[in-house]
């Protein structure tokens, strides 16, 4: 079995499966990315990659919570909006935090894990729309992964669970897979739910006035759930990061 296998754990069929539907398609997204691991710095590291999967096994699934770009300064981890030990806590995360505080009627939450791995072992998949991303570059690779992972959410929402909340922030995510969660519950008789906000960033920019804080999504994500997340606790991590400067040599590319 590869590398890649192992690491993803119960999810490796699923890989297996889109990879195969994609083809060629997967084919140049492997060769590109290895293109430019040897004459760009690409972020998250190889092992990272596919470590949204990798951390919240299929089996284990509650909720996905959608991203976008991994960070471009080296902050990512493979976990949508989590942050990297020793790096600058983003904008985004600021304001999840915020909201939490808020849900939770508390000024401050000392035992908050800003890499968000706390939540990711508790089945809450952070899943980022674009995988990799060049340094300094934002949405340097967008177009690369965008065939991967809307089959990885299209396979895992119609043929592999059920009542799983989703937590669409933004228009981009809900213009992404709102309609697409939707059909699965119309034809193919899931009973998903979907819990839509302006997204955290929108705060930063429309002075905490877009709708995300006070929206109480992580109240209502726990009301549809049979056992609840702990959204605000910590996690001693079994899983460390690598060093911020490993050069992704050695580790098999998705």
């Amino acid at each position: 079995m590869s590398k890649v296998l192992e690491q993803l754990g119960d999810w490796a069929p699923v890989y297996t499966q889109v990879t195969e539907e994609l083809g060629l398609e997967y084919e140049v997204l492997k060769s590109t990315l290895k293109s430019e691991r040897t004459s760009r710095i690409v972020y998250p590291s190889s092992p990272e990659v596919l470590r949204a999967f990798e951390l919240t096994q299929l089996k284990d699934l509650k909720a996905v919570i959608i991203g976008q770009d991994p960070y471009h300064n080296g902050a990512a981890t493979g976990l949508a909006f989590g942050v990297r030990e020793g790096f600058k806590i983003n904008p985004s995360l600021r304001v999840i935090y915020k909201e939490l505080c808020l849900e939770h009627g508390e000024e401050e939450l000392p035992n908050f894990d800003f890499s968000l791995e706390s939540w990711a072992k508790q089945g809450v998949l952070l899943l980022n729309t674009t995988l990799t991303v060049v340094k300094g570059h934002p949405n340097s690779h967008e177009n690369l992964w965008k065939g991967f992972v809307d089959a990885m959410m299209r396979n895992m929402i119609r043929f592999h669970k059920d009542d799983v909340v989703f937590l669409l922030w933004g228009k981009y995510a809900q213009n992404r897979f709102k309609a697409m969660i939707e059909a699965s519950n119309n034809y193919d008789g899931k009973s998903h739910v979907i819990i839509t906000t302006a997204h955290p960033a929108a705060e930063v920019y429309g002075s905490m006035k877009a709708g995300f804080v006070g929206s109480n999504c992580f109240l209502k994500a726990n009301d549809n759930l049979s056992y609840p997340i702990d959204w605000v606790g910590s996690y001693e991590s079994e899983h460390p990061l690598p060093q911020d400067t490993w050069d992704g040599g050695q580790i098999q590319e998705p």
